[in-house]
């Protein structure tokens, strides 16, 4: 309810937005036809552009089905092999959307990460920001990286499957009981005996499923984001499933829910970029990479 609560507020802001920037736009164009101003001129053109993208985004958020659409997400990013190619493939993925964060004004964080000896096989990042759901969400499954491999003479082919899941921390419905957890705290790294491992991993004991957190500046703060991540893995496979409630998860269909589908080709050798799910295609691969997703693809 809180969420909804500011939700609407938001929305009401937006609205107080563009009153105020479609007063001062009129205002301006009424000075410009008593009085031609080149700043001036050049300013109403700026607010005139900008306006346009915002009715732009407007635009795509009314398009959203999902209840869940303006929510905040977690978003995983997993190396389908430990290789040293997979592994920085991750690593470009994980540099992709914290640009696209930056671009679109998102604060982001790293939540949980397991390191390879050149990037990462594993990465969970939170984007808690208005729409991230919406406009993130269709970025689940599998993206496929083809080129000259850096390491070696050969072409490769690396895969990393990425999934996000909107975070519901405010939602009583998917709440998860204290019995039904199991809490595990990590021992503080080998030889150092002075030093607290604050890191946390979470388990769903009924379903075996579990979220880690190291990010946070105590215990009680991993806690809490660890089962916040739980609890968003849950909703994506309560989704898979076709069931309504983190209780009627069927545990032994879990595995078979976990071969996402292609979403999109890097191929590095073309600059191009395809997304399979909408026949799409760019060859701005730099622009993709540098987190314009919206902007070169249609993804929605």
């Amino acid at each position: 309810m809180q969420l909804e609560y500011q939700h609407l507020n938001f929305l009401l802001q937006t609205l107080d937005w563009w009153q105020v920037s479609l007063l001062d736009l009129r205002a301006a164009v009424e000075l410009l036809g008593s009085k031609l101003d080149v700043a001036l001129f050049q300013e109403a053109e700026e607010m005139t552009t900008h306006l346009g993208q915002k009715l732009d985004q407007w635009e795509l958020q009314q398009q959203y089905a999902s209840s869940y659409d303006f929510r905040g997400v977690f978003l995983e990013i997993q190396a389908s092999t430990n290789d040293a190619d997979t592994q920085y493939w991750t690593e470009m993925l994980l540099r992709m959307y914290g640009r696209f964060g930056e671009l679109n004004n998102y604060p982001v964080r790293l939540i949980d990460e397991e390191m390879g000896e050149i990037g990462w096989k594993s990465v969970t990042i939170e984007i808690n920001a208005y729409y991230a759901y919406g406009y993130l969400r269709t970025e689940s499954g599998v993206h496929r990286l083809t080129r000259i491999s850096p390491f070696s003479v050969d072409q490769k082919t690396s895969l990393a499957i990425v999934r996000v899941m909107p975070i519901l921390d405010d939602l009583a419905k998917w709440q998860i009981p204290e019995a039904d957890l199991q809490v595990v705290t990590f021992d503080a790294p080998r030889g150092n005996v002075n030093r607290l491992d604050l890191s946390i991993k979470v388990i769903h004991s009924p379903t075996g499923v579990s979220a880690v957190c190291r990010d946070g500046r105590s215990q009680g703060q991993n806690k809490a984001k660890a089962i916040s991540v739980l609890k968003a893995k849950l909703f994506a496979i309560a989704q898979a499933q076709g069931v309504a409630s983190i209780s009627e998860i069927q545990p032994q269909r879990i595995a078979t829910i976990r071969s996402e589908l292609l979403l999109r080709d890097y191929l590095f050798d073309e600059s191009r970029v395809k997304d399979h799910r909408t026949g799409e295609e760019t060859t701005n691969l730099a622009a993709v990479l540098d987190g314009e997703l919206d902007r070169r693809l249609s993804l929605r």
